[in-house]
């Protein structure tokens, strides 16, 4: 069973902690260390296990903070979209272009870790700076719009599941 499921300080969490330790100085360990002095390895391959030796303690973090996970696939997978979208998107060429798409990602994205509906996050926002004379939000009308100060009743108008 894997160390995340297991509840810390009992006898199986301890048990699957020691075996992901003893695993991974052993066993992956122990293998990049005999890779690297291979010389029949391209020298790009060790290059690779070089980067791996210099941040070995980057790399091996989770085995002291069992919250962190053992890879970032999800946040590969959050910033998949604009990435690939870019060369797809008017104006990708330039850096205004650029600049805001950034603007717009990180807005989508934190509405939506608030759980609330990007795309109608979005028009309420941009309808608000339209109204404001087609200029920046602030104070109380900028607060209005963000996830950690909105009213209960503005989170619930922009809930996921609600479209604009």
């Amino acid at each position: 069973m894997a160390r995340q499921e297991l509840s810390p300080g009992t006898r199986s969490y301890l048990e699957a902690d020691d075996e992901l330790r003893r695993f991974v100085r052993d066993e992956i360990e122990a293998a990049w260390r005999s890779q690297l002095t291979d010389r029949t390895i391209p020298p790009a391959s060790r290059d690779v296990l070089g980067t791996m030796q210099r941040h070995r303690e980057g790399l091996t973090r989770f085995l002291d903070n069992p919250m962190l996970p053992l890879d970032n696939n999800f946040m590969e997978r959050v910033l998949r979209t604009p990435v690939v979208g870019r060369k797809n998107f008017y104006g990708s060429g330039s850096r205004w272009s650029g600049e805001f798409g950034t603007m717009m990602w990180t807005i989508a994205a934190t509405a939506a870790r608030a759980n609330l509906n990007p795309l109608t996050y979005l028009n309420d926002l941009l309808t608000a700076c339209a109204n404001n004379c087609a200029k920046p939000l602030e104070g109380d009308a900028l607060d209005r719009f963000l996830p950690w100060m909105m009213s209960d009743a503005d989170k619930k108008a922009r809930v996921i599941g609600r479209s604009p």
